[in-house]
């Protein structure tokens, strides 16, 4: 009889439901439930997690050097900021404790040399909240979301056009030639009064096309790194002012390259490119050749043993006065065949100039060429443009 009334409470209890108090429960556990995925998926996606950029941190072909000498803290900072500015947004928890203001400082520098890609983020608006429990980083732009989406846009389609044929058979110095080359035939210097707010980025020196010395340095690291080369930005002074280039990395050697010092103010052909200050070492000559000139104590450097040298590699480069005809003769005939209309030498400091022009005439009368001046202020009779190094001219040729 107890078992039958059992067994006829149970049935009773399967066809009316759950009881109420049971009933309550199971909703309890569903909303913690929900509440915990949706804590989770957070956090996951607030350290850069997000599968929607799973992707972007393989740091073996994407990272800087200020990223790598974060410590472990630091990276996770700056990979949550990083994540948060690629998605525009406003703001991003970053840790379960308080944030020192050196590791934000650290972070921001990083991020500021390393990811030129985020020209839209203003790192020295952003800032910081910590506390003991948490820390919360406010990102600031300089412009809105949707500008920005189309910026990005228009950025990635005027680099690809910028890199365009180059290929895939390159060396790696034929590759950041080539991209040195066309930057400075396609960006020109900006007005120093009349200045975009992306002058110093990446998008500025590419789509806008004029930039100051940081722009040029950006639009180095952005398009090398799009070829898969490793550049980094470094700065410090030069002649007296904040300057920004790059370190360059061809053939397991870095080197420093400056654009924005080889691409000359002419108003004559606004497009000539130099090379006085393509891949340099960091050698005792080299510093030397470049007065004035002073890394930061916070910029990457290096130290190289590479013995690249434009000028020797081309046969510009004149090491005795007995050779200077030659090699004068020889760079006029490749322009014939290369139909430009410059040559570059490097030439001993100590050479004598009246020997330089007088044999610079002598060549090029040769050739059915003359010579015009242009921006010369060490040698405006002869018609020979200084490229600002000692011992590196350019002469431009007309028929």
């Amino acid at each position: 009889m107890v078992n039958a009334i059992k067994s006829e409470h149970r049935d009773r209890q399967t066809k009316e439901g759950f009881g109420p108090l049971a009933l309550t429960l199971i909703i309890i556990c569903a909303v913690l439930f929900i509440v915990f995925c949706g804590w989770l998926s957070i956090r996951l996606n607030i350290l850069g997690y997000n599968p929607k950029n799973s992707d972007s941190y393989v740091f073996t072909e994407r990272s800087g050097p200020y990223y790598e000498r974060l410590d472990s803290r630091e990276k996770v900072i700056y990979k949550a900021v990083v994540s948060a500015a690629e998605q525009l947004l406003g703001r991003t928890e970053i840790l379960e404790t308080g944030l020192a203001e050196s590791e934000f400082e650290n972070v921001m520098l990083a991020i500021r040399y390393d990811e030129a890609a985020l020209f839209y983020l203003d790192t020295f608006g952003c800032s910081a909240e910590t506390s003991e429990k948490n820390s919360v980083v406010k990102l600031k732009y300089k412009t809105d979301g949707q500008t920005a989406d189309k910026m990005t846009g228009e950025l990635k389609a005027a680099a690809q056009e910028l890199i365009g044929d180059l290929g895939n058979d390159l060396t790696d110095v034929e590759y950041i030639l080539a991209i040195h080359d066309r930057l400075i035939a396609s960006c020109e210097k900006a007005d120093t009064k009349k200045q975009s707010k992306f002058v110093s980025s990446v998008y500025g020196a590419v789509v806008e096309k004029k930039a100051d010395a940081a722009g040029y340095a950006f639009a180095m690291r952005y398009l090398l790194g799009s070829v898969g080369l490793q550049c980094a930005v470094v700065f410090g002074e030069a002649e007296g002012q904040s300057h920004a280039w790059n370190a360059v990395r061809a053939e397991g050697e870095f080197y420093y390259t400056d654009v924005y010092f080889d691409d000359p103010d002419s108003s004559t052909n606004p497009a000539l490119p130099i090379h006085a200050f393509f891949m340099t070492s960091n050698g005792e000559a080299e510093a030397k050749a470049l007065p004035g000139r002073a890394l930061d104590p916070d910029s990457f450097s290096f130290e190289s043993s590479g013995k690249y040298d434009y000028y020797s590699d081309k046969g510009y480069r004149v090491t005795k006065a007995e050779s200077l005809k030659g090699i004068i003769n020889n760079a006029v005939n490749e322009t014939d065949k290369e139909n430009r209309s410059f040559i570059e030498i490097a030439v001993p400091e100590d050479t004598d100039p009246n020997l330089l022009v007088e044999t610079v005439i002598s060549v090029i009368k040769t050739h059915n060429r003359d010579t015009v001046a242009f921006v010369s202020k060490l040698l405006p009779e002869a018609r020979v443009f200084s490229t600002g190094r000692d011992g590196y001219y350019t002469i431009q040729l007309f028929r």
